[in-house]
C-alpha cells in the first residue's frame, strides 16, 4: 500500500476566545494585560513582538498561568518560525494542563511535524477523547500516525474504534483495512469491507480490497468474483479500470482453472489491438478453454506485426483437427519464410494426419540439418520408414 494516509492538522490558537475570556475578567491581572496584548500583535502579525512579551510575563510572573497563555505562546512561536520553541511552549503548558484538548492537539501537531509519530500518535487519541463535540478525525490521524511507523496492531486498534462509530468514510475504511490486512486480522478486514459494502454497495474501491482480503485467505474464486465486481462498478460509473485490474483478475482466474475467463479478462486488459506476445498469451488460454476460433481471431490482427504467428494459428488448428486449413496456412507461410523449421514441422505432422506419407517425408528430410528439430525429424522419418514395410505404399 503506498503511503498515502498523510496527517494534515491546525494548529489552534483560539483568539477570539481568549480576548471574550480577558474581557470577562476570567484571567489574572497580569496575564489579562499580557494576552489583550499578545493577541493584538498576533492580529498584526507582529508574532516575535508577542512571543517576547509572553516569555517576559512567564519568566516574572507570580500568578497562576492559565492555559491560554501558553495556546498564545506556543502559537506566536510558530507564526515567527520557530517550530521548536513552539514545542517548548505547548510541551510545558501540556505538562500542567494534561487534559485541555486543545494544548493536546497542538503538542501533537508539532511533534508529527518534527517526525516523532510514535509521540504524536498517543495524543491524537487523547485529543479525540478530550475532544467536546468529539472529533472523530482526530481518530483517524492517530490510525494514520500508528500505520506511518509501521504500528500496525496500533492502528488497527484505534481504527477499529472509528470505524464501529456511525461515520465510515470511506479514506477510514481504507486505513482500517490496511491496518487490519498489515496486523493480519483478515476475519476483522473482511468483516469491516462487508459492513460499508451493506450501506453502500456500489462502492468499487471497498469489493477490490475485498478482493485482496479474499487472496490474503486463499479464497480465490470469491477474490476474483470481488474483483469482477469492482472492475464492472468502475466501468458503469465510467470511471478508467487500470489494465492492471483485469490483468490480476486473469491471474486469479487462470489459477482457479477458468482460462475463458482468464482470456475475456485480458482481452480487456491488453485492448482491441495487443501487442503480438499479449495476443498469443490470450490465444493459448483460448486454446486450453476449446475455445479455437476466438483464439485464431485474436492472432489474426498480431500475425501483421509478427508474421510467424500464423504457424501459431496453425498449431491451434491442428489442435482443433483442421488439418487441411492448417497445412494451407503453413504452406502459404513456408513459401514466404522457407527456413521456418517450425513451421516444417507442423506442416509434417499435418502431412501426416491427412497421409500424405511424401509431403510429411519431404518436410522431415528438410529438418535433419537443423540441429534444434533433428532427432524429430529422425524419429519421424524412422516412423514412415516402418509404415512403408508394413504396407503396400511407397514412401519416396
Amino acid at each position: 500500500m503506498k503511503k498515502g494516509f498523510i496527517v494534515i492538522l491546525l494548529l489552534f490558537a483560539a483568539l477570539s476566545v481568549c480576548c471574550e475570556n480577558a474581557q470577562a475578567g476570567k484571567f489574572p491581572p497580569g496575564a489579562r494585560r499580557v494576552l489583550s496584548a499578545a493577541s493584538a500583535m498576533l492580529k498584526e502579525d507582529k508574532s516575535a513582538d508577542a512571543e517576547a512579551v509572553l516569555k517576559a510575563y512567564l519568566m516574572e510572573t507570580k500568578e497562576d498561568v492559565p492555559v491560554e497563555v501558553y495556546l498564545f505562546l506556543g502559537t506566536a512561536c510558530h507564526r515567527s518560525g520557530s517550530p521548536e520553541e513552539a514545542l517548548v511552549a505547548f510541551q510545558s503548558g501540556y505538562d500542567l494542563y494534561p487534559q485541555n484538548e486543545k494544548l493536546c492537539r497542538n503538542l501533537a501537531v508539532l511533534l508529527h511535524a518534527e517526525g516523532r509519530v510514535l509521540d504524536a500518535a498517543p495524543l491524537l487519541v487523547k485529543a479525540f477523547r478530550l475532544s467536546n463535540p468529539a472529533e472523530p478525525q482526530l481518530l483517524y490521524q492517530a490510525g494514520a500516525a500508528y500505520y506511518s511507523a509501521g504500528e500496525y496492531a496500533a492502528s488497527a486498534e484505534v481504527m477499529a474504534e472509528l470505524l464501529s462509530g456511525k461515520d465510515s468514510r470511506e479514506q477510514w475504511i481504507q486505513l482500517g483495512v490496511y491496518a487490519f490486512i498489515r496486523s493480519g486480522q483478515l476475519e476483522r478486514a473482511q468483516q469491516a469491507l462487508y459492513a460499508r459494502l451493506e450501506t453502500d454497495p456500489q462502492d468499487a474501491l471497498c469489493w477490490e480490497m475485498l478482493a485482496k482480503v479474499y487472496m490474503d485467505r486463499n479464497l480465490y474464486l470469491k477474490a476474483a468474483a470481488a474483483l469482477e465486481c469492482s472492475c464492472r462498478l468502475k466501468e458503469e460509473q465510467n470511471r478508467n479500470v487500470a489494465g492492471d485490474d483485469y490483468e490480476r483478475l486473469a491471474a486469479i482466474y487462470n489459477y482457479c482453472g477458468a482460462n475463458l475467463r482468464s482470456a475475456q479478462a485480458l482481452e480487456k486488459a491488453y485492448g482491441p489491438q495487443p501487442e503480438p506476445d499479449k495476443a498469443k498469451r490470450i490465444a493459448a488460454l483460448y486454446m486450453t478453454a476449446g475455445r479455437y476460433e476466438q483464439a485464431i481471431a485474436v492472432l489474426q490482427e498480431a500475425v501483421s506485426k509478427q508474421p510467424d504467428l500464423a504457424v501459431e494459428q496453425a498449431r491451434i488448428l491442428y489442435a482443433s483437427r483442421r488439418f487441411d486449413k492448417a497445412g494451407k496456412l503453413l504452406s502459404e507461410f513456408i513459401d514466404a519464410y522457407p527456413s521456418n523449421s517450425e513451421a516444417r514441422l507442423f506442416s509434417a505432422f499435418c502431412a501426416w494426419e491427412k497421409r500424405d506419407w511424401s509431403a510429411a517425408m519431404n518436410e522431415f528430410s528438410y529438418l535433419l540439418s537443423d540441429k534444434d528439430y533433428s532427432s524429430q525429424a529422425e524419429s519421424g522419418i524412422s516412423a514412415l520408414k516402418d509404415l512403408n514395410t508394413l504396407s503396400s505404399g511407397s514412401i519416396q
